[in-house]
């Protein structure tokens, strides 16, 4: 059967009572001829009623042009208006409670994602489908500064939670991680619902072993379908991720010649060899911070120049051993024309460079112990034991030495084998991290001010728009006594140490000061701050750095200690950075770290990923 439409003229209709009575006499019908049948619930395209043909002769089929039927719609519940400031929505708890569930606080303050993710979700049958984009597999998290492994494991959630399976209403899901000790999957993710399908009320777990990382809801549809524009994920694991600068490793590419070099002699014995991939070290000695070796060559002076971090100061580089941290030192060193006159002419120099193993960071080396074969041959390299020789392998040396002396010297004569990435420690185990590292966001508050208000603090702009961030940085924080032994006070820590960054504003670089501060709760809030959440603002100083580092401000609402109204400052020379929020239950007490929470205004103000990562890229190269 084909559909057209009517043509646009008004016609007489040849009338048949049923589709039977119609092909019966279509033979008498004229081509482009238009019939009526008053009954055409025989068409298979047609239910009941009646419906209008048009004949094409040559064919011998009818074309339906118009139906007494309509299409039946379904009817799907009206969806309740959803206000969604800044794209995050805000929900009714069970205690009638409003929270933006995209903001929540569903990790502790000790919780730090080392590996971002993300999960997709469909439909499957009458369930729903959760899955780890990537594969099923876990990631590194560090818990109270020890490394674990959170599970992103795939997981099927159903309806039948809830009353009715949910039909009607918008239901959620809270989607458990589970964490180990041990690198080894989970099988199955967790979830908790309430029986309602209402938003879940969700607050950080007390426990190591697992963390709630989303939270999923879907409209449901009175017949129990669910459209997947109508599912959402709201992504609790990116508030703790660390930031791109801890997360992202730029390889550093090492000059090998045609990429492997292979030596032909060892230790005076012909046999192959790569020099790059032998191995020099135990599996128990591991160095604990990256360098890099630089070797420019000296076309008139007839020399090489090796150097450190692209620097002539000497370093001390840190190493994990059986025998406890030791101190492996690196001095910048030279290589003449002289040290070569012994090796064989036109033929490859293969040189060892060992430096010092100390027991501490003070003390210093006088330089490097080099060693060669003059007959062309690379060293038999293998594991030695570092502690009792105090020397440890950082690299070999290939130099192509000329086959007349006279012939000019170029940077292509030197190859350095990086051995000493061999014993380089997993990125996650260098990077300097802190115990307590926070990434919290307020839900809500109903008093602002002496005003009832309500409002997502964490969702504010706090600082002009004019101003860009090109550094990310983070705060870690731990609780102390004053010297008096009554004050407690509260330690925001800068990971990284005290420095100025460069900002930007209204398209001129300026700095801005980040600093350590230390804040004596007593001295800002006297004693209203004890059994209560209280709050201060982190202010920090932009200017053209010429000065140096500037302390930190802060500023707060009122005594009492009230969530701060978050409004931007008239002018770019002091920046909001975050509002932090604090629960004393008395003096004397010890913190527990999950009473506190911040508020990372600095986060808005970030240039784009790519302009962050130019600026990162010019300040380690």
């Amino acid at each position: 059967m084909r559909i057209k439409k009517p043509s646009g003229t008004k016609q007489e209709y040849k009338i048949y009572s049923n589709i039977e009575e119609r092909n019966l006499a279509s033979s008498k019908l004229e081509n482009g001829q238009e019939v009526k049948v008053l009954d055409a619930s025989s068409d298979e395209n047609i239910s009941s009623g009646w419906a209008i043909y048009k004949y094409d002769k040559e064919s011998s089929l009818f074309d339906l042009l118009e139906k007494e039927e309509q299409p039946v719609i379904p009817e799907f519940p009206e969806i309740p208006t959803v206000f969604e400031p800044d794209n995050v929505s805000i929900e009714t708890t069970p205690n009638n409670l409003l929270t933006a569930t995209d903001a929540v606080i569903s990790m502790r303050t000790d919780v730090r994602i080392l590996e971002d993710f993300d999960y997709s979700i469909r439909p499957l049958g009458d369930n729903l489908y959760l899955e780890p984009i990537g594969g099923q597999r876990t990631v590194k998290v560090e818990v109270n500064g020890v490394i674990q492994y959170l599970s992103l494991s795939s997981q099927q959630i159903g309806f039948n939670a809830f009353d009715n399976g949910g039909k009607g209403k918008r239901v959620h899901w809270n989607m458990w991680g589970k964490i180990s000790t041990t690198n080894t999957l989970a099988t199955n993710m967790p979830y908790e619902t309430n029986a309602d399908g209402s938003v879940i009320t969700t607050t950080p777990l007390n426990i190591d072993s697992q963390m709630i990382i989303m939270q999923v809801s879907a409209q449901v549809h009175s017949t129990g379908t669910v459209k997947p524009e109508l599912i959402r994920i709201h992504k609790y694991w990116k508030k703790s991720v660390v930031p791109a600068e801890e997360r992202i490793i730029i390889p550093e590419a090492s000059p090998l010649a045609d990429n492997v070099t292979i030596a032909t002699k060892v230790g005076g014995v012909d046999k192959l060899v790569v020099p790059e991939l032998q191995h020099a070290y135990y599996e128990n000695i591991k160095i604990m911070k990256g360098f890099s070796m630089q070797a420019n060559v000296d076309v008139t002076a007839k020399q090489v120049n090796f150097t450190f971090n692209d620097s002539t100061n000497k370093l001390s580089i840190p190493v994990s051993t059986p025998s406890g941290t030791k101190y492996l030192k690196l001095v910048p060193f030279t290589m003449n024309s002289a040290f070569f006159n012994s090796c064989k002419k036109g033929a490859a120099a293969y040189i060892t460079v060992s430096g010092l193993l100390m027991d501490t960071d003070a003390e210093e080396s006088s330089g490097m112990q080099l060693s060669k074969y003059n007959d062309g041959s690379a060293t038999d390299t293998k594991p030695r034991d570092v502690i009792a020789d105090k020397l440890m392998l950082v690299c070999q040396v290939r130099f192509d030495v000329l086959l007349q002396s006279y012939w000019p010297w170029n940077q292509r004569m030197v190859t350095i084998f990086k051995t000493w990435e061999q014993a380089l420690a997993p990125a996650e185990e260098r990077i300097q991290t802190e115990s307590y590292n926070l990434d919290k966001v307020t839900l809500f508050e109903t008093r602002l001010s002496e005003k009832d208000s309500i409002f997502a603090p964490e969702l504010c702009n706090a600082n002009p728009v004019n101003i860009k961030l090109l550094e990310d940085f983070d705060f870690t924080f731990s609780t102390a006594l004053t010297f008096t032994g009554s004050k407690p006070y509260l330690q925001c820590e800068l990971v990284g140490g005290n420095r100025l960054i460069n900002v930007v504003v209204d398209g001129v670089n300026k700095k801005m000061s980040l600093a350590s501060e230390g804040v004596v709760m007593q001295d800002i809030f006297n004693t209203n701050y004890h059994g209560k959440w209280t709050y201060f603002t982190l202010l920090a100083p932009i200017d053209d750095g010429a000065s140096g580092i500037h302390p930190l401000g802060t500023e707060y609402e009122n005594d009492n200690g009230d969530i701060m109204h978050v409004t931007q400052y008239p002018n770019s020379n002091q920046f909001k950075l975050a509002q932090i929020g604090v629960k004393f239950e008395a003096d004397g007490e010890t913190l527990d770290l999950k009473n506190v929470r911040i508020m990372k205004y600095w986060k808005k103000s970030l240039a784009p990923f790519d302009e962050l990562m130019q600026d990162y890229q010019q300040r380690i190269s």
